[in-house]
C-alpha cells in the first residue's frame, strides 16, 4: 500500500467545490511524473485515512461523509457517478477502466476537441453550468454561484432572493429548453467499480488512533486532559478509511 501522508504527499491537489460548499482532494490528478501502478490486485492498493471534522459542520449539514469519484487524470471528478463513503467504515473500491469511442459528425453527435477553454479539459457537465451560468448572467445580472470561470468574477454572486425571483427561473430556461451545445466527448474514458468493506478500526486500532489523538490535543491545548476530552466515538464519527486497486489492468474499448 501507499502511505499517501508521506511517500505520495505531494500528488494531491484540491480546489473548491461550489455545489458542495467544501474543499475537494484529488490524488495523482496530471502529476510530472505520475504515480503508476505495474499490477492489479488487493496488494498493490492506495489507503487513504481521512479525517472529516464534524464539529466544523455548519448547523444545516444532513449527514457526513465522503462522496469519492474515480477518474482520468484530465478530467474533472462526476460526482454523480461517486461513492458516497460512510465514517466509521473501511471502504474497498476495486475498478477498472473503460474507454468509450463514438464516432463525430456525418455520424455522430460527439465532440473532438477535448478541451472546453485554453488549458481547461471539457467535461460535459461543466459545459451545462457554464450555459446556464451565462443565462442567469443575462437575465438577472449576477452570478450563478456554480461559475467558477474568472471572467465571472466582474459580477457578484447571486444572493438567495435574487435566485428565488430570477435566477430559478434562468435555469429552468436552459433545462427545459436544452439550448446548450454540450455533447459527449467522442472518446471518454470512466472507470466502473465494486464496493465491499466493513467496520473499521479494530479495537486494537481504535487505542493508537486514540492515544495519537489525545496527545496531539493536550499539546495544543496545555493544561486540558486528551482522555477526558476524545473517546472512541471520535473516530467512528469522523474517520473513514477508503482502499483503492485497479481488479485489472485490462482496458475495455467500446466503439460506436
Amino acid at each position: 500500500p501507499c502511505n499517501v501522508t508521506t511517500e505520495a504527499g505531494s500528488h494531491w491537489s484540491s480546489f473548491l467545490s461550489l455545489e458542495y460548499g467544501s474543499r475537494c482532494f484529488t490524488f495523482n490528478a496530471n502529476n510530472n511524473p505520475s504515480l503508476k501502478v505495474s499490477r492489479s490486485g488487493s496488494t498493490f492498493t492506495v489507503d487513504i485515512t481521512v479525517f472529516l471534522d464534524q464539529l466544523s459542520f455548519l448547523s444545516n449539514t444532513e449527514s457526513a461523509g465522503l462522496i469519492v469519484a474515480i477518474h482520468d487524470q484530465l478530467d474533472r471528478p462526476d460526482f454523480d457517478r461517486g461513492a458516497v463513503l460512510a465514517p466509521g467504515k473501511q471502504h474497498v473500491v476495486a475498478f477498472e477502466k473503460i474507454v468509450r469511442e463514438d464516432l463525430p459528425d456525418p455520424y455522430g453527435g460527439c465532440r473532438e476537441d477535448p478541451f472546453l477553454d485554453v488549458d481547461l479539459p471539457y467535461h460535459r457537465g461543466l459545459c451545462q453550468i457554464n450555459c446556464i451560468a451565462d443565462q442567469v448572467v443575462s437575465d438577472c445580472g449576477c452570478r450563478y454561484n456554480l461559475d467558477s470561470r474568472p471572467s465571472a468574477t466582474s459580477y457578484d454572486v447571486c444572493t438567495y432572493q435574487e435566485m428565488e425571483d430570477c435566477g430559478d427561473a434562468a435555469v429552468e430556461v436552459v433545462l427545459v429548453g436544452n439550448d446548450c451545445e454540450c455533447p459527449d466527448l467522442c472518446s471518454r474514458t470512466r472507470y466502473n467499480y465494486q464496493l465491499s468493506g466493513g467496520n473499521w478500526p479494530t479495537h486494537p486500532v481504535v487505542k493508537d488512533i486514540l492515544t495519537t489523538l489525545r496527545a496531539a490535543f493536550e499539546e495544543r491545548n496545555p493544561g486540558r486532559n486528551g482522555t477526558e476530552t476524545i473517546d472512541a466515538s471520535v473516530i467512528t464519527e469522523n474517520f473513514v478509511n477508503v482502499v483503492l486497486y485497479y481488479s485489472t489492468l485490462e482496458v475495455t474499448t467500446m466503439q460506436e
